[in-house]
Parts: structure tokens; C-alpha cells; sequence
């Protein structure tokens, strides 16, 4: 099942260009945007939407994993564990 991007990205600016992030999956890419514009949102299920994989997400806190997990999850419309998380 894929993720919804258009309902997870709603309002995230980075939604207007995440349709190129598969042309540039072929050699090593860095994500570099200001806080609150979608990187942790929406790069993630979109990019388990192209590979049809999972897609590991870190970051320097805990806290900071966990709080991205229950959004996307809320976003998402599902619990974590389901398909997040």
C-alpha cells in the first residue's frame, strides 16, 4: 500500500518538487531545506512509495525520531507499528 503524498505533503513545501526525487535517486543525494518544510514529512514515504521498501530515518534525538514517527503515522492515517514506526 502507498503513502498518500498529496495528503501527507498538504501545505509542506517541499511537496511542489518531491516528483523529481526518484530521477535523482541514482547517485547520492543530500536534502537540504529550512526547518518545518516537509525533509522528515515527506521524503521518507515518498521514497518508500519508489523503492517499495522500507526507509530508515535517523536522527541526532530520540525525541526527535519518535515525534516524526507519530506524525507521519497521524498523517498517514495509521497507528505506529502499522506502518510507521
Amino acid at each position: 500500500m502507498l503513502f498518500d503524498l498529496d495528503r501527507i505533503g498538504a501545505g509542506l513545501p517541499v511537496a511542489r518538487t518531491i516528483d523529481q526525487l526518484p530521477g535523482l535517486l541514482d547517485r547520492t543525494l543530500v536534502v537540504q531545506a529550512p526547518p518545518g518544510t516537509g525533509k522528515t514529512t515527506l521524503v521518507p514515504p515518498a521514497l518508500a512509495n519508489h523503492t517499495g521498501g522500507k526507509v530508515l530515518v535517523t536522527a541526532p534525538r530520540r525525541v526527535a525520531v519518535r515525534a516524526a514517527a507519530r506524525r507521519l503515522a497521524h498523517l498517514d492515517g495509521s497507528r505506529i507499528g502499522e506502518r510507521v514506526g
